[in-house]
């Protein structure tokens, strides 16, 4: 993996510096590649649809140094979540080389994000997550890996797929750790300090039925804006928890949570042993 540079990049606080390369620190590409690769081959075995996918958590610097991450509002046209509040990503295509190819590739389709390594530079692959429902094409769950990177050009501005993009908004990242609206929320104007913020709820997990998945909820503070909740929620709790060296003021698993990694092995499992069928 190359060092990542930073010294170069406008307004960025020696905090977010020291964030940035705990991230870089967590960098897991070549796994993730190779998983990827593997993934993809078993699911063109099933004649399904690649069961991967890749999500970017697209970071910039904010007026006081700190780190925000764009989020995007679904388009109210799809059919699948419609208006929900998410990171921008998709599933990884045959002719993506690597986990930081779908992001960039989904990045540019989605908001215009330009596929240019100095402008958007690759801080961190990290290791995977699991999304789905457990119903539909989804049913055994979609590998995710998270790609965080660091916008450095100021002057970039976004153009939105209308289809598929409907707003794009910013959240501190340190937020993410807080249960009340912490200082930076406040200073912003979104929440203020007596209004609920952050919430949970446990579930069934759909890939582990007897264990249960704890699913948060974080408010944005924005009209007509869906709360960050869920998968969108757990990545970036744990993108946060590894910048910031620090636990959330909360219990993010429910009792007896299966760990990330044991969920995206079940589910590895479970297309395995399709593919042998």
């Amino acid at each position: 993996m190359t060092s990542l540079l930073l010294d170069d990049v406008a307004g960025l606080s020696s905090d977010s510096k020291a964030c940035l390369r705990r991230l870089a620190s967590e960098d897991d590409s070549v796994s993730a590649n190779a998983l990827m690769k593997e993934t993809m081959g078993m699911a063109v075995e099933q004649r399904k649809r690649p069961q991967s996918a890749a999500v970017m958590v697209a970071l910039f610097v904010g007026r006081l140094g700190d780190l925000h991450v764009l989020l995007s509002q679904r388009s109210q046209l799809l059919t699948a979540y419609p208006g929900d509040t998410c990171l921008i990503g998709g599933r990884c295509d045959s002719g993506d080389s690597s986990v930081e190819d779908t992001a960039r590739r989904e990045a540019e389709e989605e908001i215009g994000l330009p596929v240019d390594e100095h402008r958007v530079r690759h801080v961190a692959t990290l290791s995977p997550h699991l999304a789905g429902n457990g119903s539909g094409s989804d049913s055994h769950g979609i590998i995710v890996w998270p790609v965080v990177c660091l916008i450095t050009d100021r002057s970039l501005v976004p153009m939105l797929n209308e289809d598929e993009v409907q707003r794009l908004f910013s959240h501190p990242l340190q937020s993410f750790l807080a249960h009340h609206p912490d200082s930076v929320l406040s200073r912003l104007g979104h929440l203020h300090s007596t209004e609920l913020y952050h919430w949970h709820f446990d579930d069934t997990d759909p890939v582990a039925p007897q264990h249960t998945l704890r699913k948060h909820v974080f408010e944005t503070g924005r009209q007509e804006v869906k709360p960050i909740l869920g998968f969108t929620a757990r990545v970036l709790i744990r993108v946060a928890a590894i910048a910031f060296e620090q636990m959330p003021r909360f219990d993010v698993d429910a009792p007896a949570q299966l760990r990330e990694s044991d969920r995206v092995e079940i589910a590895q499992g479970t297309l395995k042993r399709k593919a042998k069928l």
